[in-house]
């Protein structure tokens, strides 16, 4: 299996089933380290986390910003998803509340899979899975009470 980019001279690959197993190969020839942890493959990118799995005929690609802050952000973390979501196509952002009453943020990238993917497309969405992503959290800076002094 190879995950490089082609030339226009080679033969167009063929779309084959996606599994975890492609997912982590096509991470680590980006040169990417993961782990598999039976129905996921996670890793860290800048920091961040990411999680990749097979939901039906899909690939997602959550990422979380790791912070939890107290629920008195929420309002604010509503504010920055809504803003990232009007005016970007993906990921989506969301906000959610956890069990212990603080509040996080995560990404969700939904790759359709119906007729496979070719290791080309499937490094290419999962860079931009990725790329967005991390984009996202960037952007939100660094979170209340971690700012340096």
């Amino acid at each position: 299996m190879t995950f490089t980019r082609r030339r226009p001279e080679d033969p167009p690959e063929t779309a084959t089933e996606v599994t975890l197993e492609r997912v982590a190969a096509a991470l680590a020839s980006r040169g990417y380290t993961t782990r598999t942890h039976g129905d996921r493959v996670t890793g860290r990118w800048d920091g961040y986390h990411f999680a990749f799995t097979l939901e039906g005929e899909s690939l997602v690609v959550e990422g979380s910003w790791g912070p939890e802050l107290d629920e008195i952000h929420l309002p604010g973390m509503v504010m920055a998803t809504n803003d990232w979501n009007r005016d970007h196509l993906w990921p989506v952002c969301f906000t959610r509340r956890t069990p212990e009453g603080r509040a996080t943020i995560g990404t969700r990238f939904v790759v359709p899979l119906a007729g496979g993917l070719s290791n080309e497309q499937l490094v290419a969405n999962l860079d931009m899975a990725l790329r967005s992503g991390v984009g996202f959290f960037s952007a939100l800076g660094t979170p209340p009470g971690e700012e340096e002094s």
